[in-house]
């Protein structure tokens, strides 16, 4: 999120919060649906902040095709239609 606001006005900066969100968002995807698919997670304990991961996939790729990264803001997009 960090990383859109700053597009428009530091490239460089803007870079940078790309690449350390992109890369601690993937692990927090993966986390996140596999508490999903235990048995022992009734949907009473399943609350909307464990979807903010996902959503998060949907971002990535906002401020990644500027930067040029198109093949992993694809991977990104992707992931968040699978979920």
């Amino acid at each position: 999120m960090l990383s859109v606001t700053f597009l428009d006005r530091d490239m460089r900066a803007s870079y940078y919060l790309r690449a350390i969100g992109a890369a601690l968002q993937f692990p927090a995807s993966i986390i996140i649906s596999s508490w999903m698919h235990h048995t022992h997670f009734t949907i009473e304990r399943m609350t909307p902040a464990w979807f903010i991961p996902i959503v998060g996939s949907l971002i990535v790729p906002i401020a990644g095709v500027p930067h040029g990264f198109v093949e992993i803001s694809w991977f990104f997009f992707g992931v968040k239609l699978i979920f």
